[in-house]
């Protein structure tokens, strides 16, 4: 964040939590930055066909997204996972990597990427679901394995 000079932009004690997109070219340089979102501490609404059309509009090659976590807790909730896979998903039809989606507090932060999540969640968006309740039970699976891991 301080990289892409954007640590005054983010409010981390803000009482909503806060959506980003950062467009980056292909050398990952930042080719624009804005809020796709804000919502109470639990939710925050993004329009995937609108952020798709940001996304493409911007003639990005990679794409991250930041979000806060007012609370203090660095790691991602259920919801999280799920909005993540939904990201990758849009990021796989529209043929512009999803690069990483990093979740902010005051102090620390968490990064789907370097926590591996990226790569299970690409394997479970491989499944063919039949029912959202079988997302549902492999997204809580792969939570239940990202808790072990930090034992």
């Amino acid at each position: 964040i301080k990289k892409l000079g954007l640590e005054n932009e983010i409010e981390y004690l803000n009482k909503e939590e806060e959506f980003y997109l950062l467009c980056l070219d292909a050398k990952r340089r930042l080719i624009s930055s804005s809020v796709i979102g804000t919502g109470l501490a639990s939710t925050v609404n993004v329009g995937m066909a609108s952020l798709a059309g940001s996304i493409s509009a911007s003639g990005a090659k990679v794409f991250v997204i930041i979000h806060n976590h007012p609370g203090g807790d660095k790691n991602p909730t259920e919801i999280d996972v799920v909005a993540t896979k939904k990201l990758m998903d849009m990021s796989i039809s529209l043929g512009i990597p999803m690069d990483d989606h990093i979740i902010v507090t005051e102090d620390d932060y968490f990064s789907f990427h370097s926590h591996d999540l990226f790569e299970r969640l690409y394997d479970v968006s491989k499944y063919n679901f039949k029912q959202s309740k079988d997302e549902s039970v492999i997204i809580a699976k792969l939570m239940k394995e990202m808790m072990n891991d930090k034992k």
